[in-house]
């Protein structure tokens, strides 16, 4: 049996974590957020418990059937969110783009992700790079700071868990509010 000890020494924490999740089988919330931590030891000491605590009941919701949780299927959730924290987490440069066809129309809504559902609507067969930008234009306060890699990363983020556009739109939503938790302030050394 894996060991809590194996996760922290082995080459692969995150997939020894999901050997000892898979050899525990049904564990107590506790246990398991103390699990789907190890493997981030680093990274979780960086982040507030409000945050963590966010991230884990997200990933056990969306685990969670007939009241019954999945633990492996929240650990999988769980690991997919904090290696996104990890990549927004990084500085980098940020090169703006054009914003896209559509980009004009979201910037002067009053209500941008309203346009964006009402553009999805109207444009069902738009680009992924258009509803990229179209996004990053509803959020573009919460993307503040962050590099091209970390918006494509959650954008990659939001499109594997939405299979239309609407759907996309939705999981980067609830995406941005992890994105305004964790991402480095701007001006750290102030």
């Amino acid at each position: 049996m894996v060991s809590e000890n194996d996760i922290l020494k082995a080459k692969d924490p995150v997939d020894k974590a999901r050997d000892l999740i898979a050899e525990s089988g049904d564990l107590s919330r506790g246990k398991a957020k103390k699990l789907f931590e190890l493997p981030f030891t680093g990274l979780v000491d960086e982040i507030d418990s409000e945050t963590l605590s966010y991230v884990f009941d997200s990933a056990v919701e969306e685990s969670t059937v007939n009241d019954r949780i999945m633990w492996n299927g929240a650990f999988n959730s769980y690991a997919a969110t904090m290696n996104l924290i990890k990549v927004i987490r990084k500085p980098g440069d940020f090169v703006e783009g054009s914003g896209g066809s559509y980009a004009q129309e979201v910037m002067t809504a009053p209500n941008r992700m309203g346009m964006v559902y009402a553009l999805l609507r109207k444009h069902k067969d738009m680009s992924a790079s258009d509803v990229q930008s179209i996004l990053e234009i509803a959020h573009s306060t919460a993307l503040i700071g962050l590099s091209n890699a970390a918006r494509d990363a959650v954008f990659l983020f939001a499109t594997d868990r939405g299979v239309s556009w609407f759907e996309v739109a939705t999981q980067y939503d609830t995406v941005i509010d992890i994105v305004q938790r964790v991402k480095r302030p701007l001006y750290e050394h102030l």
